[in-house]
């Protein structure tokens, strides 16, 4: 299986081995309208809080139990053999003072587990 090797947005990305599938990502230069980026099953990339649009602002909601959705192919632009696992809840339970606040994110659990 090939591993993509992650980078900053925008950035090019490569397999870091040679065997597998021959998923890989073009490079696109400043004027290009579009790339391709592909990503072998099974791999996913994780995005950290401080990239812009990775984030929620939480600190006008009251306290209390939120779920975050997040869905997979949302037009329908991918040809799938199945759509019964786009959808993806996160239970996120908010906390504390205004001054201290508090996140928990309990262990996700999933379906029929």
């Amino acid at each position: 299986m090939t591993k993509p090797r992650s980078s900053s947005p925008g950035g090019c990305r490569r397999p870091t081995t040679s065997r597998g599938t021959g998923l890989f990502s073009a490079c696109g230069g400043p004027t290009a309208l579009a790339i391709r980026e592909s990503l072998a099953a099974g791999w996913g990339d994780t995005y950290s809080q401080f990239r812009p649009g990775q984030s929620f602002d939480v600190d006008a909601l009251p306290n209390g139990t939120y779920y975050v959705e997040v869905v997979a192919n949302p037009d329908r632009r991918l040809q799938e053999t199945s759509t019964t696992d786009n959808r993806s809840l996160r239970q996120v339970i908010l906390g504390g003072t205004p001054q201290n606040r508090t996140i928990t994110v309990p262990p996700y659990v999933r379906s029929g587990s």
